[in-house]
Order: C-alpha cells, then structure tokens, then sequence
C-alpha cells in the first residue's frame, strides 16, 4: 500500500484543490484522509455520505466539584495558565486556558478537584463520490492536540484501505510545519508538496521541506499560480534541483479553479487543458512510486556509452550517459545526458535529481559527486560506489559485486 501526502507550507496554494483533482482522478482505487483537521475542507468536493462518526478525546481538563470547595483559593495560586477565574463568588475552569497537568487536583486539601478525557472532536468515515471512502475529522473550537487527531485520521484510512484491498491512501494535510504536519507525514511513501512563486511561499516550501528531509521521504513539487513572479519561480526552480526535489508540474494562474471549486467541481472535471495537466502529474507520481518500489533492484553507472562493454565515465554530474540495470528482471535502459554540457554551473545537483526518478538503490561510478550533488543522493538514500572509473560498465558490475568498489 502506497501513502501519498500533498502538503504546503502555507494555505492558499492551492493544495485541496489538487488533492481532489487527484482523488477523482484515482475513482474507488484510493481511499482518501483528509487530515487538515484545524480547517477540514475536503468535503466540500468529495460529497461524503457519513457512514461512522466517533467522539474523539485527548488530554485532559480539570473540574471542580463545588460541593466541595472550601474557597481557600490554593488552586489558582499554583495555576501558570491564569485558567481558574472566580465567576459568580466560585472558583471555575477555563477549558479553554486549562491544560490538564493536573497541579490543581494535587494541591486541593479536600480533593475537590478531578481532571477528566477532554473530547476535542469527531472523526468521520464517509462514502464518497469517487465510490470509495474518506476519513475525515473536526476539531473543537479552541482545542488542542490536533496531531492526535490526525494520527487517528490516517489509523483509520490505513485500516480502510487494507480492509478493502486499496493500494493507494491519498492524504491531504495541513499547511505549516506543526505536529499535525509531522503526523501527516509518519509513513507516507511520498511526497507532494505544493506551493507558489510568492516570497511568503517560496519561504514556507523551505521551511517544511526541512520537514519531509528528516523523516527521509522522497518528494516532488507542484507549482500552482506558476506565471504570477517569473523571479521567485526561478528561484524555486533552483532550490528544487539544489535539494533533489522532483519538479512534478507548473500550472498557470487561472480562475476556472475558483470557477471549478464554487460549483462543487474539481478542475479535472470543470477543464479540459487544466486537468490534463494533473492528470500528467498523477501519472509522473505513479511513476515515481513504481520505479521507488523497484528501487533495490537496481543499479546506475555512469558511462561513455550504451552498452555493457562501454567504458565508465569517472565524472558523474557531466557524465554522458547513464545504464540502468535491473537486476530483478535484468534488463537495461540508458538515459543521455549529453545536454547538460550546455550548463554553466550546477550540473551535478540536476544530474543527481534527474538520476533520483529512476529509484536505483546504487549509483556506480568513477571520482564520486560534489558535495552539493552528494547531498541531493543522501536525500534519496542512493548509496554511492566509486573508483571504476578505468573500468568498462561489465569490469564495474562485478568488481561491485566482488566488493571490490568503495563507499563514497
């Protein structure tokens, strides 16, 4: 099973849009969850027919019995949440301001005091259009621990999609870099993050990529509004080859989305020529997802060449060609990459995020890449074999396989 999660660093981007453009476009092969619990959208074009609903409870709130209460005030004293106000003569909880650390209960001299679960929602699960299912939530006004809410949110998907044999789980998360994004994320097999040429999007892109890096996921980006600030795009265009992010697609501006969304649609349902731009940028996720889950079987050179007894290339980001060999079904395809000669600078990183789409667990080769390049591989978890430089492609394979190559 697959767990595809589109996220932004900020809101605005365009996110839901797209996701439901995805959802219908996968029909009643995917199940949806939709974990932007704070602000849940996803139903406003997925049309759910609520099937469960559950109480959702984390954490807890104080309560005091006023039975009980002798008035001594104690309570409030030890409260650094200011969350005991006196209402009416009566000492009484803020529910809003209480964060149930249960101080209060301890220092109360007549035990007047208990904290209780707090229910901060509900979680959903409901048919939708497409004929399969979404896991969706609301949170409480004021409440907190959305994470866990969304922890429950993708259970509850995953559980759904194994019941009913789906391959796919779509998510749609929450923008920001919080634990709800953090949730979002646990798991996930890859990564959409969709974002704008504005400086305020372009700063966030950065921001919750730092994110996705540490929980080591592969990640493409969508550029959504592509035309508004040529400049920014340029510079996301160069943050992505720097960071081995895969530039899925730049979608022009253009108001038939709002059009689309006020009308319950999504744009693959509402135009022609914008939709097959998603559909093509489904289709370059899928594909990324098959090579990912052939990763370990295969293994990149770099060559001269296109045959197993062309000589190895010692260069990697200027390298003419690479041969990919599938171990698993030993077969062979090359890609040439003669073009990026006309490059003045940053062959590497591009060559190494051209290189990551393929999903090859080794990268063989001569002298090694730079150091920007190199990191753009750490990211993918390619890991490098060098010194065949003097070899031909065969010589390279089997003095791997002799583990006669070292690590980079």
């Amino acid at each position: 099973m697959k767990e595809i999660v589109v996220i932004s660093g900020k809101g605005g981007t365009g996110k839901t849009s797209i996701t439901a453009a995805f959802a219908i476009l996968g029909g009643s092969d995917v199940i949806v969850a939709d974990c932007d619990v704070d602000a849940a959208d996803m139903h406003l074009l997925m049309e759910p027919d609520l099937k469960i609903s559950e109480d959702f409870y984390s954490g807890e709130v104080a309560y005091i019995d006023q039975d009980l209460c002798t008035q001594c005030g104690k309570c409030q004293e030890v409260c650094r949440f200011d969350a005991i106000p006196i209402i009416d003569g009566e000492y009484t909880v803020d529910s809003l301001g209480c964060e149930g650390c249960g101080y209060c209960a301890r220092v109360c001299p007549v035990a007047a005091i208990t904290n209780s679960s707090q229910n901060v929602g509900k979680w959903f699960i409901s048919g939708i259009r497409t004929g399969s299912s979404m896991v969706h939530a609301s949170l409480n006004i004021g409440a907190e621990n959305s994470g866990k809410l969304v922890a429950q949110v993708k259970s509850g998907s995953r559980a759904l999609a194994e019941r009913f044999g789906k391959n796919v789980v779509l998510v749609d998360g929450s923008p920001g870099i919080g634990c709800p994004v953090v949730s979002s994320l646990s798991g996930a097999s890859f990564v959409v993050l969709v974002t704008e040429p504005t400086v305020s999007g372009f700063h966030d892109l950065k921001r919750v990529y730092e994110l996705v890096k540490k929980f080591r996921i592969r990640a493409g980006c969508i550029v959504n509004k592509a035309d508004l600030n040529a400049e920014v795009l340029g510079d996301i265009n160069s943050f992505l080859s720097e960071e081995g992010i895969v530039l899925l697609t730049e979608i022009p501006y253009d108001e038939k989305f709002t059009e689309a969304m006020t009308n319950g649609k999504t744009i693959v349902e509402w135009d022609d020529k914008l939709g097959e731009i998603v559909r093509g940028t489904r289709e370059r996720i899928r594909e990324i997802l098959r090579l990912q889950q052939e990763k370990r079987m295969k293994i990149i050179f770099t060559t001269k060449g296109t045959e197993w007894d062309s000589a190895m290339d010692p260069r990697f980001g200027r390298t003419e060609f690479f041969l990919i060999y599938d171990e698993g079904t030993d077969s062979v395809e090359t890609y040439d990459n003669r073009a990026i000669e006309s490059e003045a600078h940053g062959a590497g990183p591009k060559t190494a995020q051209k290189l990551a789409e393929y999903g090859a667990e080794i990268l063989i080769t001569g002298n090694g890449p730079g150091g920007n390049a190199a990191a753009v591989l750490q990211t993918t978890g390619i890991e490098i074999r060098v010194g065949a430089g003097d070899m031909t492609v065969r010589e390279a394979y089997e003095a791997y396989k002799a583990g006669k190559l070292n690590k980079a």
